[in-house]
């Protein structure tokens, strides 16, 4: 399936769903007054369900020391051993380890914060 018929299949469900929840009806009484099945309804609910999540970038574990090391002095002035730098396109971010919450002080004293 083009994606082109995809995006308007999923336009199509949308408003279906929005249709369904603007009713106030039950989802049974509106599928019946729709003329389709509840099964159908919760499948296509489920396929943008799973549309919607697939769109959701993934998290990637990052190990501190590979990543200090492909970090130069220009992509991150000033940062010290306990800044982690995390650039990607137009977005950078500074991860600091402030000193209350270093894994050696937690070690040393484990504590709830």
């Amino acid at each position: 399936m083009d994606q082109v018929t995809n995006n308007v299949r999923h336009n199509n469900w949308i408003a279906m769903i929005q249709n369904q929840k603007q009713s106030g009806l039950t989802v049974s009484a509106w599928c019946k007054q729709a003329n389709i099945s509840t099964n159908c309804f919760y499948y296509r609910q489920q396929k943008l369900r799973e549309a919607a999540a697939s769109a959701i970038p993934q998290l990637v574990e990052i190990n501190a020391s590979e990543l200090a090391a492909r970090v130069t002095e220009d992509e991150a002035p000033n940062l010290d051993n306990k800044t982690a730098f995390i650039s990607t396109g137009s977005v950078s971010i500074a991860l600091i380890c402030n000193d209350l919450l270093s894994s050696e002080n937690l070690q040393e004293s484990p504590q709830t914060y």
